[in-house]
């Protein structure tokens, strides 16, 4: 009974935490649109001098965004983005048009990432030396020193150039063709993939580290436990949060900012569509890639959160 009735107080807490967790990211994603239409209030020039670009001789003038926030917070709740100023297409349709494949790069991304931290993490301090340690490290300053387009240049040379196993760019929608569709996103997933798991890399091991050096640690280790065990059985519901958390950070770096990948595949991601936006100065397209950066990043803090109170069960109960 007494423990039945801590888990119903814990849960309690829990679902507390979290509707303040959801409470909270709401008025956030409120203030950064009002932030986001406050910016982009005033947009640069008008549609000649736009196309003309910056050859055009005298005074541009300011297009003034017409639209009360609350006019222009209601249209985005519709979806209503507003229309791009070259081609006169729909900004939903442009991101959306380019949101599958971005979303296929940065799941795939994200997995490889986590793939390459985990067994790299895991060799080093199972096989605890200073080989497996200086490789981890190395890794990890590589991944981290080197741009993802100097990764993806070099992948491409040697699996598309030299042996021909992978397609050396474009993009294959799935529903057209699988296949083709999975080959076209290997090299940009291990490109972007590699970039982001030196941090990985480097959060896992400090994370570890942290546990393994605790007394109930040292205590099971000295009654024979395997360092193996340790790592792999006692030790990842503690470090859970913490890899969770930095996935979540490092999701909207993945998902809009790519652009120099993209480049290097002609992948259809948000980082190029971005990229294109700045240099023709379409403010209406960038003020919704940035938009959707920020719901991005406000989305997965707040599951970050809830993913750590529900896995950190001890933090739940110190907390009561």
């Amino acid at each position: 009974m007494l423990s039945m009735g801590k888990d119903f107080c814990y849960r309690q807490r829990m679902a507390a935490k979290i509707l303040r967790k959801i409470l909270s990211s709401f008025i956030t994603l409120l203030v950064l649109s009002l932030v986001v239409w406050a910016l982009v209030r005033f947009l640069p020039a008008d549609r000649a001098a736009l196309i003309a670009g910056d050859t055009v001789v005298g005074p541009t003038g300011l297009v003034i965004e017409e639209r009360g926030w609350l006019q222009w917070i209601s249209d985005v709740i519709h979806l209503d983005l507003g229309t791009s100023t070259f081609g006169g297409e729909s900004v939903s349709t442009l991101v959306w048009q380019r949101m599958g494949a971005a979303s296929a790069l940065m799941i795939s991304s994200v997995i490889v990432a986590l793939v390459i931290a985990l067994v790299v993490t895991a060799v080093a301090l199972i096989s605890p030396s200073r080989f497996t340690r200086g490789i981890a490290n190395s890794l990890s300053s590589l991944s981290m020193c080197l741009p993802s387009f100097v990764i993806a240049m070099a992948l491409t040379c040697l699996f598309a150039l030299h042996l021909g196993l992978l397609p050396s760019g474009g993009y294959v929608p799935p529903r057209e063709d699988f296949i083709g569709f999975a080959r076209s996103l290997v090299l940009p997933a291990l490109s972007l993939g590699f970039t982001h798991s030196g941090l990985y890399i480097r959060a896992l091991m400090q994370a570890y580290d942290r546990q393994l050096s605790k007394v109930y640690m040292l205590q099971a280790r000295a009654e024979g436990e395997g360092r193996a065990a340790l790592v792999l059985q006692h030790s990842w519901r503690a470090v859970l949060p913490e890899l969770v958390t930095l996935v979540c950070q490092s999701v909207p770096t993945m998902l809009v900012s790519s652009a120099a990948l993209e480049s290097v595949f002609s992948y259809p991601g948000l980082g190029s569509l971005t990229v294109a936006a700045i240099a023709r100065r379409d403010s209406a397209t960038i003020t919704a890639l940035v938009l959707l950066g920020a719901v991005t990043g406000v989305i997965t803090s707040t599951l970050a959160d809830i993913v750590q109170g529900l896995c950190d069960r001890r933090h739940g109960h110190e907390d009561g």
